[in-house]
């Protein structure tokens, strides 16, 4: 019995099929089905039983369950002890260019070599990607309205939600070169009729045309890579939103308070909240970036 088969058993036990286990887990279907019979097999009892209606725990499998969560979460608190090196940095981000800023920051001021990693993506691909324990830290933003929904979605992926900014400030940004940089007074109608460059993730289409009744907007860009996005306002030719609780860090760009520029009825405050697997415990360096990000440091 290994590690390997404990996280594939807790994540059958989760999604209640082969079938799904195997598209969080990233395996194929047979894989998978190998891997717990060749479990059960060792153990000599059955965890799961099989039906038409999907898989579920056995009462053995039920208590199997509970020992191999906490074997998990003492692997995770093991790997964080002693005074040496710890594991690395891993870090799956919801487009923000403060938060990749402040990984730059802190994992060049780190010592040793640690292979950190920060990746850029939408809520889902985050949610997912801890999930499925390719990243060990999640960020996702989220309007505030809509914490109920993601703390349920947190939970049915056995994730941990833990707010990391409440309200962050919510903010046009445009070049210097942009018209609308000059202009003093900045009306809904002129949000409306500029070129608009955003991230092509669902949730952000969504905060955009649902919360900020932006879908009039005559021309719109998504893109998928911060680079492309830097382009588009540096070009002088687009507007973009973001979320920020730090608006002194953008100094490339104009920022202009989004709440005067919208419709009455927009909802535009926005939270942030840091995602971590239920056994997951937050390393020493996990705990320090956090605070980091808070400016506790």
């Amino acid at each position: 019995m290994t590690f390997r088969h404990l996280e594939c058993a807790l994540e059958v036990a989760r999604a209640g099929s082969i079938n799904n286990a195997s598209k969080k887990l990233l395996v194929s279907q047979p894989y998978l089905s190998n891997m717990i019979n060749s479990l059960e097999r060792e153990i000599g009892y059955s965890i799961f039983e099989r039906s038409s209606h999907g898989i579920s725990c056995t009462p053995e499998g039920e208590a199997f369950m509970n020992l191999a969560e906490r074997i998990m979460s003492d692997l995770s608190e093991i790997k964080t002890l002693g005074g040496g090196s710890e594991e690395p940095l891993t870090i799956a981000s919801y487009y923000s260019r403060f938060i990749t800023e402040d990984f730059r920051i802190f994992h060049n001021s780190s010592e040793g070599d640690a292979a950190d990693r920060c990746r850029e993506m939408g809520n889902m691909e985050v949610i997912d990607s801890v999930a499925n324990r390719e990243f060990s830290l999640g960020i996702i933003y989220h309007a505030k309205t809509k914490l109920d929904k993601f703390t349920t979605l947190a939970a049915a992926h056995n994730l941990k939600y833990n707010t990391l900014f409440e309200n962050m400030g919510t903010y046009l940004i445009m070049s210097d070169d942009h018209p609308l940089a000059r202009k003093k007074d900045i009306t809904t109608d002129d949000v409306r009729s500029s070129s608009l460059v955003f991230f092509d993730d669902v949730s952000t289409m969504l905060y955009m045309m649902d919360h900020l009744k932006l879908q009039d907007t005559d021309s719109q860009f998504a893109v998928s890579d911060r680079g492309a996005y830097m382009d588009a306002l540096l070009s002088g030719h687009y507007i973009s939103i973001i979320n920020t609780p730090y608006p002194e860090k953008e100094k490339l760009f104009v920022l202009r308070d989004l709440s005067g520029c919208l419709a009455e009825d927009a909802d535009f405050e926005v939270s942030s909240a840091y995602l971590t697997h239920q056994s997951h415990k937050l390393t020493r360096r996990e705990q320090a970036f956090l605070e980091a990000l808070r400016h506790k440091q």
